[in-house]
Formats: C-alpha cells, sequence, structure tokens
C-alpha cells in the first residue's frame, strides 16, 4: 500500500479519535489541517502519532486563533520575548527556551453572551464551593500559551526556587508574592520584591496606571478568566478532554509521584483554545482572593475579580500530584500568598 494511502486512511481514523481537539461542527480551517497533515512527509513506522501531533499543532497553531472577534487582543510572540530579553537580569538563559512559552492566546469575548462556570448537577465529583454562576466578559484578553518555565523565571529574577529542576519544567515553590515580584518587573513597575500586602498594593496600583493610560499590561488572571479559558470555549466539560476522565492523561500530567515530580511545559494535548497544562502539572495563582460563597449568589458577574479582602489566594488547575477529581475546570483551590509548594507555579495573561 502506498504511503500516502496509507496516511489517507489513518487522518480517517484520527478525526474519530481526536475529537475532542475539534469543535462539535468542523471548521473549514480544521478540514484544511487535516488535508495539510495527509501530505506532510513523515515516518510511516509512527504515522499515527505523526499524524496526531501534526494535526494538533495545527489546530492549536491557527484555528484557534480565527475565532477571535476584531477586539480581540493580538499579541506578537516577539513582543513578549523582546521585554523578557530586555529586564532579564540573565538574557542568555533564553536560548533555551520552549517557543511556546512567549506566546499568548487571545481569548474570545463577546460582551453579549452569557457564560456559564462552575460544576453542573451532574458533576458527582464536585465539591461545595464550585457554585455554577453565570458571568459576562467585556474587557479582551490573552493567556499564556503554557505554564511559566523555569528558564523565564530564572532569567527575570536571577534565581530559580524549583524543587523538580529542569529548564521547560513549570516554575514552582514561588509565592503568591514572587508571582507579583516577576509581574512587577516586566512590567517595568520597579524591581522590589514583593512580600506583602503593602507591597503588593504598590504593584497593583502600578499596573491600573498603565492600564488607564491605555497600556497592555501582564497579569495574572482573574478566577473567572482562567476557567472561561481553561474550558476553551465548551461550557459544563468537565475536563478538557470532555465529560470523561478516561482520556485526562492526554492533556495533564497528573497522578504521579515524588521521583515523577512536574513534566516539561506543553508536554500533552492542547485544549480547544491552545492552551497547555489547564489540567494539572502545576496548579496556577490567579489574582483573586478566595471565598468559599463568593459565586453562590444568583446575580450575573460581569469581569468578576472576586472578593475586596481574604486571608487565602485562589490557585486553580491542579497538580503533578493531583487524582482527576482535582483536574477539573471547576475545581478551585487556596493558599496561603506567601506559602510555597512543590506543585504551586504561574502564568500570566496580557490585559
Amino acid at each position: 500500500m502506498k504511503v500516502k494511502s496509507l496516511k489517507i486512511m489513518l487522518v480517517l481514523f484520527l478525526i474519530l479519535v481526536t475529537a475532542p481537539l475539534f469543535s462539535e461542527e468542523l471548521t473549514q480551517c480544521e478540514v484544511d489541517c487535516m488535508k495539510d497533515c495527509q501530505n506532510v512527509p513523515g515516518p510511516i513506522s509512527s504515522a499515527e502519532n505523526f499524524l496526531l501531533n501534526c494535526l494538533n499543532y495545527c489546530v492549536a497553531e491557527n484555528c484557534n486563533f480565527m475565532k477571535k472577534s476584531s477586539d480581540d487582543i493580538e499579541v506578537n510572540e516577539t513582543d513578549f520575548a523582546n521585554l523578557i530579553k530586555e529586564v532579564a537580569i540573565e538574557p542568555s538563559l533564553l536560548s533555551e527556551v520552549d517557543p511556546r512559552a512567549f506566546r499568548f492566546v487571545s481569548i474570545p469575548v463577546n460582551p453579549d453572551k452569557i457564560i456559564k462556570l462552575g460544576s453542573n448537577s451532574k458533576e458527582a465529583e464536585k465539591h461545595g464551593d464550585e457554585y455554577i454562576h453565570d458571568v459576562k466578559f467585556t474587557k479582551s484578553y490573552a493567556m499564556q500559551m503554557t505554564e511559566m518555565p523555569q528558564v523565564i523565571y530564572e532569567a527575570v529574577m536571577d534565581e530559580n526556587p524549583s524543587a523538580f529542576k529542569g529548564t521547560n519544567r513549570p516554575v514552582e515553590m514561588v509565592t503568591y508574592y514572587d508571582a507579583y515580584s516577576f509581574i512587577s518587573r516586566i512590567n517595568k513597575c520597579g524591581d522590589e520584591i514583593v512580600d506583602d500586602e503593602d507591597s503588593l498594593k504598590k504593584v497593583k496600583g502600578c499596573l491600573e496606571n498603565q492600564k488607564r493610560a491605555g497600556k497592555k499590561v501582564y497579569d495574572l488572571a482573574t478566577e473567572a478568566q482562567w476557567e472561561n479559558a481553561a474550558r476553551g470555549g465548551v461550557n459544563q466539560k468537565e475536563y478538557p478532554s470532555g465529560s470523561s476522565s478516561e482520556k485526562l492523561s492526554k492533556y495533564a500530567c497528573y497522578n504521579r509521584d515524588w521521583e515523577q515530580g512536574t513534566c516539561s511545559i506543553g508536554s500533552g494535548t492542547a485544549n480547544k483554545y491552545g492552551l497547555y497544562d489547564m489540567s494539572g502539572n502545576v496548579w496556577e495563582w490567579v489574582s483573586d482572593w478566595y471565598d468559599d460563597d463568593y459565586y453562590k449568589t444568583k446575580e450575573i458577574f460581569v469581569d468578576p475579580k472576586g472578593p475586596e479582602t481574604g486571608s487565602d489566594r485562589a490557585l486553580r488547575g491542579g497538580g503533578w500530584n493531583c487524582d482527576a477529581r482535582n483536574c477539573r475546570s471547576a475545581n478551585r483551590g487556596r493558599g496561603w500568598p506567601d506559602g510555597r509548594s512543590s506543585s504551586v507555579g504561574f502564568r500570566l495573561v496580557r490585559t
């Protein structure tokens, strides 16, 4: 049998087995990806993996970006890369960065659309703080394609606190304040270390001033922004892989022991927006204070930023040592803002 014929058959087969990669109805872009991957030369000995990787990359790189509305944020990866090189203390380290860590995905926003977040009544493993709630997003934002790798963090901060060392493993053992020390530096709000609420307030004030001046800033996502992006435009599915955890291992680095630890960023399949590791690998700090009952009310939340005060900051996504239940899109975590863990890191949004 000719190689091309075998690839055609494999493409047709993969249309069925890779359904989570695509929209419920195939777009022309997704169909074009299938045609392109079918015609790309590749090793026939591993044709199924080759085509799967090709399809995943093509859809993540092209089709998801075609769903942007006209007012969505455009982020050129070279802009962020150049910014990091400019502020880095050790710029020579950046030659080893996985290039996906420099990329941001523009998340589609429709101010007239109500999005349901939280867990529906059918999620048997939901926790008590996952109230289903309605959210409207009126402001565009773009999310970092991967979790923050150690190499970028170290280049900017001149230190790497991670327990599981690896150039393109996610940085961990970072506090909420550490994340904002990094954010302060790349937004040129100062090089002072953020280590309490007073120093944090100065950085957040700087970010707000930049926004009012019409500048785009890098920040942590809100809980609502994070969950909306994690779902990849598919409401009320428990996981990026769908309503079942059966295929979660394709998307998430989870259920691992201490000897294994974290995975390199982007090791699994991206969600429908092209974002990696939105389940597992490391929990991600988000900007909100944590409150069990914040989303209990029946109001429609418009660009929610979370409670005004609290004692714990919110975490999302689950980590390398979590089970599937804690890797669900609606699952909420919490942590002391000055606490460190080998399963906690962060990623950025640009707003």
